[in-house]
């Protein structure tokens, strides 16, 4: 009886563990709850009809595993400094568990979403004016936005995805509202080489770029270039050449090839976008989420037949610049990705692909129960 007693003396003697609170927030990526992400970024029907999916990462939530989501925040871009009008965008948005990691995302909406997608939010989101109040904006009106779950979501064990549908209330008014965004990938190389050639010249020097941002594995990688409108023509992959090979009398003058190429994609430049014909045309290339492409090189270049009158010399065809690109030499993290779509006008049915940017996202606050 006597040691009986004495065991519940001890007992009452040691004190209890104090019980940590449950956060009711968390922050994606976590260390950029208070310091402005390193990016900017849009958000899909705030200034045009689109779509975009948001895939966080598992891991970045595995703080509050098990619980419910109740909605999420979204923070404006302090580093342009500007004035946000105030507007409304009329929004579906859709979570599920992600059909694809934050590493390796499809272009494909589809393939990204898991199973039994619950819609959390159908109606008009108001977006208040804002403007600057220091760096970073606060999580709370009118520099940060709340979207509310009608329904909490149960976190998933994995990734999960968010995805926006919407367009603005309103089109005959320009709206800008530009989100704090994060980019966690290491970035490509690009190098220009050699010089265009054609009339085309008159528009720009460059007639060949790409975005180092997206070259890294599993994003897509978008490659654009300056030709006649109304036109056809090639672009080329491949090696660069150690030396220009000129293309002779049916080419502009200082036309000439920079690549081998393996690789021949045909183009087709559309409406002139300039009094003096020409036309601006984008590419985009998935890289598949291989490590063995890590610091990959390749060399493009675009040959245009040009055909529309006011751009169009005494000869044919025209070359760009050679671009040498570099693949980022680290994966991505991971963290949280997108995929977003081109914007479409209204009424228009919603595109089904869209661009991977991987270790790229908008910084979130979830609300969590």
């Amino acid at each position: 009886m006597r040691s009986s007693f004495a065991f519940l003396v001890l007992c009452s003697l040691v004190p209890l563990r104090a019980q940590t609170p449950s956060p009711s927030t968390i922050t994606v990526p976590q260390h950029r709850e208070f310091v402005e992400g390193n990016s900017t970024g849009r958000i899909a029907g705030f200034e045009g009809r689109s779509r975009q999916q948001v895939i966080v990462s598992g891991q970045a939530l595995q703080a509050v595993a098990g619980r419910r989501l109740s909605g999420f925040w979204l923070r404006r871009d302090e580093l342009a400094g500007l004035t946000f009008p105030a507007s409304a965008s009329s929004l579906r948005v859709t979570v599920s568990a992600a059909g694809r990691s934050t590493t390796a995302p499809s272009v494909r909406f589809d393939q990204n979403r898991g199973g039994a997608p619950l819609v959390v939010f159908d109606g008009i989101l108001q977006l208040p004016q804002s403007s600057g109040a220091g760096v970073p904006a606060p999580w709370a009106l009118p520099h940060s936005l709340r979207i509310p779950f009608a329904t909490p979501f149960d976190i998933p064990p994995g990734d999960l995805c968010i995805e926006i549908e919407g367009e603005p209330i309103d089109l005959s008014q320009p709206i800008v509202w530009w989100a704090d965004y994060e980019h966690e990938a290491a970035v490509g190389i690009v190098q220009l080489r050699g010089a265009g050639c054609g009339a085309q010249l008159r528009q720009t020097q460059v007639t060949a770029n790409a975005w180092e941002r997206n070259m890294v594995p599993g994003a897509t990688m978008t490659l654009s270039s300056v030709g006649c409108g109304w036109s056809f023509g090639a672009m080329l992959l491949g090696s660069a050449l150690a030396a220009p090979v000129p293309l002779g009398p049916e080419a502009a003058p200082g036309c000439a090839l920079h690549v081998l190429p393996l690789v021949q994609i045909p183009v087709a430049y559309g409406d002139p976008l300039s009094r003096e014909g020409f036309a601006f045309l984008s590419v985009d290339v998935q890289i598949p989420p291989l490590s063995s492409l890590l610091s990959a090189n390749f060399s493009v270049q675009w040959a245009n037949i040009e055909a529309y009158p006011e751009c169009n010399w005494p000869y044919r065809i025209t070359t760009t610049n050679a671009l040498d690109l570099t693949l980022g030499d680290v994966m991505p993290p991971g963290t949280i990705s997108v995929v977003v779509s081109d914007e479409v006008a209204p009424g228009e049915p919603l595109p089904d692909t869209g661009r991977v940017s991987v270790s790229r996202g908008p910084v979130l606050r979830f609300d969590v129960q």
